[in-house]
Order: C-alpha cells, then sequence, then structure tokens
C-alpha cells in the first residue's frame, strides 16, 4: 500500500512539473483603441522582447514606445479568462524615460469584451507599479476596435 502511494505521489509529482509550462503563455498580442480612445498596439512575448506603442489622439499627443519588457507573467483572472502583466521601461515622443505597467485580459474572439488596464508613469521611484502613481496615466477598461489575444 505505501509503495503504491508513494509512486502516485511521485506520479503527481512530475506530471506538475511537465504541465505547469505547457499552461504558461509565451506571446500576447493585439491592437485597438483603449477604453480612452487612443490607439494601443502591443506584441509581447515571454522572453522580454516584442514592443509597445501607445499614442495619445487629445491633450498633449502623446507617444509612448516600448522596444523590450521587463517583466512578463501569466496568470487567469478570477473568472477564469488568461491574463498576462507586463512592464517596461520605454520613451516618450520626446526620449524621456516612461515606465508601463499593463495588464492585458484576453475574454475570448472576437475581443469585444477584452480589457486593456495601461498604467504609466514618469516617476523612477514607480518603475514597476507605475499604477501606484498617483500622477500615473491611467487608461483602463474593454478596448474597442480590436483585439488581445494571449496564446499558449
Amino acid at each position: 500500500m505505501r509503495r503504491a502511494l508513494a509512486t502516485a505521489m511521485l506520479s503527481l509529482a512530475c506530471l506538475g512539473l511537465f504541465a505547469g509550462p505547457a499552461l504558461a503563455a509565451d506571446q500576447t498580442n493585439g491592437q485597438g483603441l483603449t477604453n480612452g480612445a487612443n490607439t494601443l498596439g502591443f506584441n509581447a512575448k515571454a522572453d522580454l522582447r516584442g514592443h509597445l506603442t501607445y499614442v495619445t489622439h487629445h491633450g498633449s499627443g502623446l507617444r509612448i514606445k516600448c522596444h523590450g519588457y521587463d517583466s512578463y507573467r501569466f496568470a487567469f483572472t478570477a473568472a477564469g479568462f488568461p491574463r498576462t502583466r507586463v512592464t517596461a521601461t520605454c520613451e516618450d515622443q520626446t526620449g524621456t524615460t516612461v515606465y508601463v505597467k499593463v495588464y492585458f485580459i484576453d475574454k475570448g474572439e472576437p475581443g469585444v469584451a477584452d480589457k486593456v488596464l495601461f498604467y504609466a508613469s514618469y516617476d523612477a521611484a514607480y518603475r514597476h507599479n507605475a499604477e501606484l502613481d498617483p500622477n500615473a496615466l491611467v487608461d483602463t477598461g474593454v478596448i474597442g476596435n480590436g483585439n488581445v489575444q494571449i496564446h499558449f
């Protein structure tokens, strides 16, 4: 009996080692209009390669470009939808450093309910936590005319 229990536990442990990576998302990409009616295009990979472009269409005409990422994390929302969170060190149209944190939530096809939670900060103290900066640019909600795709 002990041997059968030990074998079963070892089998479950080995399965966990191989199934975990298989469930990880290795790429998130898409484009569209943010909830604030700004343009967003992105391609983020688990190996931190990719790009992100964010352009406002009112006010300052802000343009943020990211060439690569500082972090990429995959999880599921409480409702069971795939979600990735990325952070990046980027530049605006003047070459000034901007710290970006974005959550992408894929709610299926054709993407009409997909969400983007976009935060940008000029303060280095919020390098990986732009959403905590009281002066951060915040543009969150359901995207329009676009799609978020998280690839497994």
